[in-house]
């Protein structure tokens, strides 16, 4: 049991330091588990880095998590965790259906809480309380202390309106991602996995209340805790100071499971301090070894000597900025003998600056990749389904037709569209009866109109037939995902998605080629999700389209996939497939003795056999 710090500045080589000695170590003592922990976003750059810097390129009893895999891989070993856990789009979705069941209730929220992506903000605040160990009653008092602010106050107290009812509803159903972690604590105990093993925390700015109290059990029973902590070599690490200093968080870290560790009876190993006066990152960079050190420094030095590492221009829009960001790439391409890899454009504001990107890299001829998630919502199959919804729930208006109609995906060509259009505004054509009645009323007293007008009564039928599933005012959760499951199956949309797909491909627009074909597993993959959430539960079909589009509007398309285990890879390839490629990669642990027919085939296991194997019996 012990607690250690590595303390020193950005880019002075903690981890690289760590990382060598954690290699050193995993080597001399094979049977120790040394478990990395990093954030989410970089467990697998660092699974590459330790690969790469480990002599045997690999790391067999080095494990790289993040807190959610630690969890994950705990729970798979001794159990613990038997509900179903919330994720993000499942909070918005149970959110969405709590809030439109307490929607009289609330105050200065009732008005907003059906706009796009406001469920998300109230799911983010939610998940801030969980996250910090914020209970009810804690929002309570906040409300009552808030009393006089006016605004603050009612928007407090329908925060508690909804963090109440959500916590019921899922109460002994689900647990949420936060909530893991207090699960984690109680079997920390029994696993092997964490005992006697080193842990190290890297690449955190600061913990939450209930990640202190994780690493606080892990001190106990792990043989050592190693946390690096970035701060200047010229700050002293453990005295407090207040919050607008530069190193508050760090130094508040510090302070924080320090007092854990004597809480727990832990003891303090002495922490390696790194106090180089230029950081390892810039030491052949003085002008950026020199920002690194004054930068946010009060009082500062100015840099006397020259440097060409740091250039500054002005510009008098976005788009002048990235037309002279593509000079320079280009003059760095062609002159200095740069590559394209080894250039990034970094924003604050990717919305804003993302589509001039495109416009412009394209323009200067500069292959690039746009980190950028697209959101569910921006898809035309996603406003196919939102506007049959809508025509259901404004029972065919002349507005809800025409956008379900002009999203592409209906099977209906433009200028089929637009004669539609003419013929229902000429005549005031709206409303479900209306549809359902066939034409019979001409533009005009001519012959030539009669043909017309049939072929718009095929049209009219194509769609309320197409649109016949949804036609339900309330039903469960379940039965309105079925419905609307046959309306995209009648709607053929799987095939048309897949030629959009190779359509895509065909043109060399691989992103948008990725986008299709992920974009309907994705969406069912959310049906699924509302029936194991709220399939029971009775709900309008105004409702039913509320909770999708919370749905849609908190997932992403591209995202990274969840990791997979061995025995989820044989349920997709085949067991028999799966061995035979990666048969003689992986060991699988022997079996428990039992009692068999003499006829089975596998080898006899006999214990005391191989107890006494090598002695000589005769004697």
């Amino acid at each position: 049991m012990g607690l250690r710090f590595y303390i020193g500045a950005s880019g002075s080589g903690k981890s690289h330091r760590l990382y060598g000695q954690i290699i050193e170590e995993s080597q001399k003592n094979p049977n120790t588990n040394y478990l990395i922990v990093v954030p989410d976003q970089f467990t697998m750059q660092t699974q590459l880095e330790m690969v790469k810097r480990h002599p045997n390129k690999g790391i067999m009893n080095i494990d790289v998590l993040s807190f959610a895999r630690l969890s994950h891989r705990i729970f798979e070993e001794v159990g613990g965790n038997d509900k179903p856990v919330l994720d993000d789009t499942g909070k918005s979705l149970v959110l969405r259906r709590v809030a439109a069941s307490l929607e009289d209730e609330l105050g200065v929220m009732k008005r907003n809480i059906k706009k796009p992506g406001y469920i998300s903000e109230v799911k983010s605040a939610l998940s801030e309380f969980m996250q910090y160990g914020i209970g009810t009653n804690d929002v309570e008092k906040l409300c009552e202390y808030a009393a006089k602010r006016g605004a603050l106050a009612y928007k407090l107290k329908d925060l508690h309106t909804l963090y109440e009812g959500f916590l019921k509803y899922i109460e002994d159903r689900y647990i949420t991602t936060e909530e893991t972690l207090d699960i984690l604590r109680k079997v920390l105990p029994k696993s092997r996995v964490v005992k006697d093993s080193v842990i190290v925390f890297d690449g955190f700015t600061g913990f939450t209340p209930v990640q202190n109290r994780v690493i606080q059990d892990l001190m106990v029973h792990a043989k050592e805790v190693i946390i690096t902590i970035t701060m200047d070599a010229r700050e002293d690490a453990y005295m407090q100071d207040g919050e607008q200093k530069l190193f508050h968080l760090s130094k508040k870290t510090i302070h924080d499971l320090d007092k854990l560790c004597r809480e727990a009876g832990v003891r303090r190993e002495e922490d390696v301090k790194i106090t180089d006066a230029t950081v390892y990152r810039y030491q052949n960079n003085p002008g950026l070894a020199h920002l690194e050190r004054e930068i946010f420094r009060y009082p500062y030095q100015a840099y006397k000597g020259t440097q060409n590492s740091i250039h500054i221009f002005e510009a008098s829009n976005p788009k002048e900025e990235l037309r002279q960001a593509c000079l320079k790439i280009r003059e760095l391409v062609r002159e200095e003998k740069f590559c394209y890899r080894d250039i990034a454009v970094v924003t604050g504001d990717l919305e804003r600056y993302g589509f001039l990107a495109r416009e412009m890299f394209e323009r200067f001829e500069i292959p690039y990749f746009l980190d950028q998630t697209n959101k569910l919502v921006l898809n035309p199959f996603i406003e196919f389904i939102r506007s049959a919804l809508l025509v259901v729930v404004q029972e065919y208006s002349y507005e809800s037709v025409f956008h379900f109609l002009r999203c592409g995906m209906a099977g209906v060509t433009p200028d089929e569209t637009d004669k539609l259009e003419t013929y229902c505004l000429t005549m005031g054509i709206h409303g479900r009866k209306a549809w359902n009645n066939k034409f019979t009323r001409r533009m005009k007293r001519q012959e030539e109109e009669a043909q017309e007008l049939e072929e718009l009564n095929e049209i009219r039928e194509k769609i309320t037939v197409m649109l016949e599933p949804l036609m339900i005012k309330k039903a469960t959760g379940k039965e309105l995902v079925k419905a609307l499951y046959a309306f995209i199956v009648n709607a053929s949309i799987e095939e048309k998605l897949t030629a959009y797909e190779q359509q895509f491909t065909e043109c060399g627009d691989l992103v948008r080629a990725k986008e299709y074909a992920q974009i309907y597993r994705l969406v069912m993959e959310l049906l699924e999700q509302i029936i194991g959430l709220l399939g029971q539960d009775s709900m309008e079909i105004r409702e039913f389209a509320d909770i999708l589009d919370a749905g849609f509007a908190e997932d992403a398309i591209m995202k990274p996939r969840e990791m997979r285990g061995i025995t989820d890879l044989e349920k997709v390839v085949g067991a028999k497939r799966f061995g035979s490629i990666c048969g003689d990669w992986i060991v699988k642990p022997q079996g428990k003795p039992t009692l068999v027919p003499e006829s089975d085939k596998r080898p006899p296991y006999n214990a005391a056999a191989d107890d006494f194997a090598g002695i000589d019996t005769k004697e």
